[in-house]
């Protein structure tokens, strides 16, 4: 499964949200979520809301068909 940058950046926001700041940071190393909220931030400047969701479906469905696939 590929995943664009949009998506990749929606799925890491969301997995951030859910496990909560605090525990990623404990978890990742201090450089490594040092870039990737620099290039969350940016992405978020640069995409709309409708962007967002469209991507989050799209990585979504790729991850179902990936299962899916997997699973047969």
């Amino acid at each position: 499964m590929k995943l664009t940058k949009l998506e990749q950046t929606v799925v890491i926001g969301t997995f951030i949200s859910m496990i909560g700041a605090e525990k990623v940071t404990e978890l990742v190393a201090p450089e490594k979520l040092d870039q990737v909220i620099s290039i969350i931030n940016e992405m978020e400047d640069n995409t709309t809301p409708k962007q967002k969701r469209e991507s989050a479906m799209s990585a979504l469905e790729k991850a179902i068909d990936d299962f899916l696939t997997m699973s047969t």
